[in-house]
């Protein structure tokens, strides 16, 4: 087990969950691994979810220790009520701080503001603000503040949604240069 203070996903700051440097992107970093069980796709479900995103925006960073919270092993039936929730609470959190910053930017209340997409809309008129352009106003390294709540399970679109895995025909060129194990694995769907 992790000591206090550690990366555990409860004490984990944004930096170490989301990368939002990719326009168009949320990179999802988690210490759980795809066994073929499609626990990947259900945590890119989640946060895309919360962030009012497809789920082809979330793409995952997984199982890099170096760069994704502790989360323990994959095991058992456990990852989704373990690392979803945490995936679920640092997407509202992400949420909260990206609506905050929007109204400072735009000059209106957070509840004046919706999102769809990455993008920002005040009265229902696109702003030129995103969640990339506004990424730069958050501070990442603070830990997750648990205040944000989460949305309701009414107002879910994403979650519990079939959505097929993807495909790694378009990630296949890029992955031929990895390792046969980096491969394999994208051909199981891990990527």
């Amino acid at each position: 087990m992790p000591e206090a203070g550690s990366n555990s996903g409860w004490n984990t700051p944004l930096t170490d969950r989301f990368d939002l440097s990719s326009p168009g992107l949320v990179a999802l970093k988690t210490g759980k691994v795809e066994l073929g069980q499609g626990i990947l796709l259900a945590l890119r479900q989640i946060a895309a979810e919360e962030l009012d995103l497809s789920v082809d925006a979330i793409v995952t960073v997984s199982g890099d220790t170096s760069a994704s919270p502790f989360e323990g092993g994959t095991v058992g039936s456990m990852s989704i009520e373990t690392s979803g929730r945490e995936v679920r609470d640092a997407a509202a959190a992400l949420r909260s701080e990206l609506f905050d910053a929007a109204a400072r930017k735009l000059g209106v209340s957070a509840s004046e503001i919706t999102s769809e997409g990455g993008h920002f809309f005040v009265a229902s008129s696109r702003s030129k603000e995103t969640f990339w352009s506004l990424a730069a106003e958050i501070d990442f390294d603070r830990p997750l503040a648990r205040s944000a709540v989460p949305k309701s399970q009414k107002l879910y679109k994403t979650v519990g949604a079939n959505v097929p895995q993807a495909t790694c025909s378009s990630v296949s060129v890029a992955v031929l240069s990895f390792t046969t194990f980096r491969l394999m694995a994208c051909y199981m769907g891990a990527f």
